[in-house]
């Protein structure tokens, strides 16, 4: 009898130590991201249409359940045709003619970013549920400020990104996850075709942006102390 006593009480203490390793939080994580990317201007007016990859590296700062800031840095693919578009351009921008040929232009580059996004998590995001009732899944919005450089343009600008998610603990220390960003840039030179119709941008109108839909998956580490779980 004391066999089967001893080897419940050992299942009881093993349980026990992993429920506690759950318990844990971690102040940080790293990972890698793989997905597409499209660009929006002149030569390319739909979502998801002229579709290129995109891959990453990532890092996140788990404030609380709630809240993280994530870094990214990025390669993004991104093309455009004026075959592509229904719209008329001039070979002379600033001096059309009548029956001046339309102009003819593409192409297929890439932009490399690096941006800081802040995330707030609809439920609080953990395995362990506690008196917060964390939840092992979450959707997620978030927003930043980067950087980016266009090969294309050969020029860097201020790029703002924009966007929401899903992500979902996997394990104790695996996250998975899903985001869509739509970084709007400060230049109308992405795509090496700025002011097509003689019209310079402005502050706000005639600007290229682009976006991507990204995988992840990131590792945790740094666990944080007991006491400091408690306020969160």
């Amino acid at each position: 009898m004391r066999r089967p006593a001893l080897l419940i009480l050992l299942t009881l203490l093993s349980c026990g130590s992993l429920a506690a390793q759950d318990d844990v939080d971690y102040r940080y994580e790293i990972g890698a991201a793989v997905g597409g990317s499209f660009y929006r201007g002149e030569l390319n007016h739909k979502f998801f249409s002229q579709l290129c990859p995109a891959i990453g590296v990532t890092g996140r700062w788990n404030i609380n359940p709630y809240m993280a800031v994530k870094g990214s840095l990025g390669y993004a693919g991104i093309k455009g045709a004026t075959d592509n578009v229904d719209e008329y351009f001039p070979a002379v921008p600033y001096a059309p003619q009548a029956g001046q040929p339309a102009r003819s232009y593409s192409f297929s580059k890439g932009l490399v970013s690096l941006s800081a996004t802040y995330e707030y998590n609809f439920w609080p995001f953990g395995l362990h549920h506690g008196y917060q009732g964390r939840q092992r899944i979450t959707p997620f919005v978030q927003i930043g400020l980067g950087g980016c450089y266009s090969t294309a343009g050969k020029m860097a600008t201020v790029q703002i990104p924009i966007g929401a998610g899903v992500k979902y603990k996997l394990k104790p220390r695996v996250n998975l996850g899903f985001d869509f960003l739509y970084h709007f840039s400060a230049s109308d030179r992405l795509d090496d075709f700025d002011s097509p119709h003689g019209v310079a941008s402005t502050l706000f109108r005639h600007k290229d942006d682009y976006c991507t839909a990204m995988f992840y998956i990131t590792y945790e580490f740094s666990p944080k102390c007991p006491q400091c779980n408690k306020n969160d």
